[in-house]
């Protein structure tokens, strides 16, 4: 037995994947320090304060050039987001 699947609409806006990230890491009920690359995730997405990046450096036990990488990845994926917000006219949504 099959099924007819409907034809999905084509969007009005372009999709925006780098904020729907961003919104499920927010919203999440985890606990984005409790796993090495839960908090990795975290630092790129939404990015660590001074404190909590310490903080969870010195429980992994990452590196200072491991730190510097997290920070390049956290400040690239806001520049895509912002471009992705520009291309969908949305300016300054998300941090």
């Amino acid at each position: 037995m099959t099924a007819a699947v409907a034809a999905e609409p084509l969007p009005i806006t372009p999709p925006e994947p780098l904020s729907a990230v961003y919104d499920a890491v927010v919203f999440s009920s985890n606990d984005w320090a409790s796993a090495s690359d839960f908090a990795w995730i975290y630092g790129i997405v939404i990015g660590w304060d001074r404190a909590g990046l310490l903080e969870v450096a010195g429980r992994y036990g990452w590196s200072a050039e491991k730190i510097i990488r997290l920070r390049q990845l956290h400040r690239a994926y806001r520049k895509l987001q912002t471009a992705e917000a520009k291309l969908s006219g949305k300016q300054g949504t998300h941090g």
